[in-house]
């Protein structure tokens, strides 16, 4: 599930796709490597798609230098930077690269409905990887609204559990003032990974706020207790028997 981690992107950024690992030890020797090797190479396969997808890589990557370059010297538009439902743009959230979201939003103006393309993929990526400042971004620029913090069926809260992400949980409860059906939305997404994967502080705060039942924790046949013991989360384990007396 692409929500679980960071987004994996060509080693060294775009340069690994087209030549493979860079291995250099100063951080402005490679960064002027990298983009002397990108114009080196783009001419040899100018095809549009290519671009596109050299583009997308880069902002991913957060290489804003490489995006200039590109759009300055192929004349890259706004079609180009939407292309395949604003990957772009939904990358750069993913990954937290707020210079590259500006720069997207501010030269080829893109809209509220750019920020909102595939599901609000950019919104939910950026929580599920726990960019706050991105989310912040996003929802100030774009005017977001509750209904865009719910979209696929919170997604984004549910994520953001899932990864233990307590900071942003936080932040959208207060925010968007999420009720305890959104929190209980998905049966009890947001509780049963969070279990799951060991992220004992965002359970307590589901907890605590939305003031969860035994019968939200044992929710999907036990999955919370089950996952937390297969994956062995024993200060879970505990919490979970001390607070709604679950066993198994």
């Amino acid at each position: 599930m692409e929500f679980q981690r960071q987004i994996p992107f060509p080693v060294r950024g775009i340069i690994a796709a087209l030549v493979g690992p860079v291995e250099l030890q100063d951080e402005t020797e490679e960064s002027l490597r990298e983009l002397k090797t990108v114009q080196e190479l783009l001419p040899l396969r100018p095809e549009q798609e290519w671009l596109r997808d050299a583009f997308r890589c880069a902002a991913g990557n957060g290489h804003l230098e490489i995006l200039e370059w590109l759009h300055t010297t192929y004349g890259l538009t706004a079609k180009d930077a939407r292309s395949y439902n604003n990957r772009a743009f939904r990358w750069a959230a993913a990954n937290g690269h707020l210079h590259v979201l500006q720069w997207l939003h501010t030269t080829f103006q893109l809209t509220v409905e750019d920020a909102r393309s595939y599901n609000n993929g950019a919104f939910s990526l950026a929580a599920a990887n726990g960019h706050l400042y991105a989310l912040q971004w996003l929802h100030t620029t774009f005017q977001l609204t509750v209904n865009d913090a719910r979209s696929d069926n919170n997604l984004a809260f549910h994520c953001a559990a899932m990864n233990g992400h307590l900071e942003v949980l936080q932040w959208l409860h207060t925010t968007f003032q999420l009720t305890v059906e959104d929190a209980r939305s998905r049966d009890n997404f947001a509780f049963r990974y969070a279990a799951q994967n060991g992220h004992l502080e965002a359970l307590q705060w589901l907890h605590t706020t939305f003031q969860l039942t035994a019968e939200d924790a044992r929710s999907v046949d036990n999955w919370a207790f089950h996952m937390a013991a297969e994956y062995g989360h024993l200060e879970v384990l505990q919490w979970l028997h001390t607070t709604y007396g679950i066993t198994g």
